[in-house]
């Protein structure tokens, strides 16, 4: 996308430079007008996905780690707990607490932390002479409201950069409508009598473009998904993910997490390959333009190997 925006920033200058010729024909001077406004937001967008989706999770991956590391031992001290109280429901409770804060997805997770901090909160008396104290699970506490907040923060970003995303198609589109269907028609008759025109537009119009023709900029895609363990349900992290026919290649973060953001529609095979990982089958997927597809892979761990 910084290709294309280069390019219209390049035509920008010269509709600047040659503004005389348009002074009087008021169709094609409102068309360059929302031209230059759709393209400073586009500058606009591009800076505000500069951020990779990897910077945007690194806090919630960090308060992550915390609060599973919290209700890990939490749990463990819950089920002692619950045996003095032999009371086996509690102790089945903490014992799926303390498996989910491994293996459990992020909001699951969480929903378990809240169900471990209501059940030691219940048992104050019991839960300290098991080690909880207050502070204990009042920090606690403070860790699974923060963990909350910026889950929220987190998932209201990525659904903001899928709009932003959308908006930016929207805008290329209608600049490449606007280029064709009313501001080069005019420089081609203006470039009769100012030739430079015309040859300086051409070159910025065409410099760039893709040396397939049968593949558009207007028709991409955006895939993405997770890798995940199958055995522990723990994710992945740098797994190879790769679209051969696109030349493409990315590695899963922290979260076994992947994204392409602009992929050429058509026919596409999607693999996947990690050490220590059996390679599960190629996915075939048909993309079409404008779609956002998730594709996920569970891998399973070669014989006598157990990675996370």
């Amino acid at each position: 996308m910084i290709a294309r925006y280069i390019r219209l920033k390049a035509i920008l200058r010269i509709l600047e430079k040659f503004a005389e010729l348009f002074t009087g024909k008021t169709e094609v001077v409102s068309a360059i007008e929302t031209f230059t406004d759709n393209t400073n937001r586009i500058g606009v967008l591009l800076a505000k996905l500069a951020r990779s989706r990897k910077v945007l999770s690194a806090p919630k991956i960090d308060k992550e780690i915390k609060l599973r590391t919290s209700l890990f031992t939490l749990a463990g001290l819950g089920v002692t707990m619950g045996s003095r109280r032999k009371d086996t429901p509690q102790v089945n409770l903490f014992k799926a607490a303390k498996k989910d804060s491994y293996s459990a997805a992020a909001w699951a997770m969480l929903e378990a932390a809240k169900q471990a901090y209501d059940e030691l909160a219940a048992f104050p008396v019991v839960a300290i002479k098991v080690g909880v104290t207050t502070e204990i699970l009042e920090a606690f506490q403070l860790q699974i409201q923060e963990f909350g907040d910026i889950l929220d923060a987190t998932d209201a970003q990525f659904k903001d950069r899928k709009s932003d995303r959308l908006e930016l198609k929207a805008l290329f589109s209608a600049n490449s409508t606007l280029l064709k269907e009313q501001i080069e028609p005019v420089i081609r008759f203006e470039g009769a009598g100012t030739p430079a025109v015309l040859r300086e537009f051409l070159v910025a119009r065409r410099s760039g473009a893709r040396k397939k023709p049968e593949i558009t900029e207007d028709l991409l895609v955006e895939i993405s998904g997770t890798v995940t363990n199958i055995v522990t349900g723990l994710p992945v992290i740098n797994a190879t993910v790769d679209i051969a026919e696109r030349e493409l290649i990315t590695t899963t973060d922290a979260d076994g997490y992947y994204q392409f953001d602009e992929v050429p529609v058509g026919d596409l095979i999607i693999g996947c390959n990690a050490p220590g990982f059996r390679v599960p089958e190629k996915v075939k997927v048909k993309a079409a333009d404008g779609e956002s597809l998730q594709v996920d892979f569970n891998l399973q761990p070669e014989a006598g190997d157990t990675p996370v």
